[in-house]
């Protein structure tokens, strides 16, 4: 398995301050994230995955930790426009070890902003009550058309 892979690599490499708890419900991840010093998202290098924010990275922004990412195109430009952590291209290891490094190397007071920066923009732009309004007024608007039509 990946995991077992994952831990094999962990061992040989000698890497004590990486940490794979495995998996956790999906009710216990806000309490495991606010543990990170950073969170990591990866997608392959698909076209498909460059038009898409991952479910993840939405979360990851919710939790206020600075986030490594290593994708392309929308999810990309989120994480660089909200300022809240490090993107590099999709399956570009070498970029994300330097990015990993970067931000480790980064002053914690700004890996903090960095979180900060993240929260804030998941407030003003994935919040509940913000995305029932935005979807309200979209049926409302169809509605009116509809009875504009008739």
């Amino acid at each position: 398995s990946r995991r077992a892979w994952m831990l094999e690599e962990k061992a040989r490499r000698q890497l004590d301050n990486l940490h794979l708890p495995g998996r956790y419900p999906v009710e216990t991840m806000p309490a495991v994230m606010q543990q990170a010093g950073a969170l990591l998202v990866t997608l392959t290098d698909q076209e498909i995955f460059s038009y898409t924010v991952p479910s993840k990275l939405q979360n990851y922004l919710a939790a206020g930790r600075p986030i490594v990412a290593s994708l392309n195109g929308e999810g990309a430009r989120l994480v660089r426009r909200a300022n809240a952590g490090v993107a590099v291209a999709a399956e570009d290891g070498a970029a994300l070890a330097d990015a990993v490094l970067r931000l480790y190397r980064t002053d914690p007071v700004e890996r903090a902003r960095m979180g900060t920066n993240g929260a804030r923009y998941f407030a003003q732009h994935f919040s509940h009550d913000m995305l029932v309004g935005q979807l309200a007024a979209i049926v409302g608007s169809c509605i009116a058309n509809r009875k504009d039509e008739q």
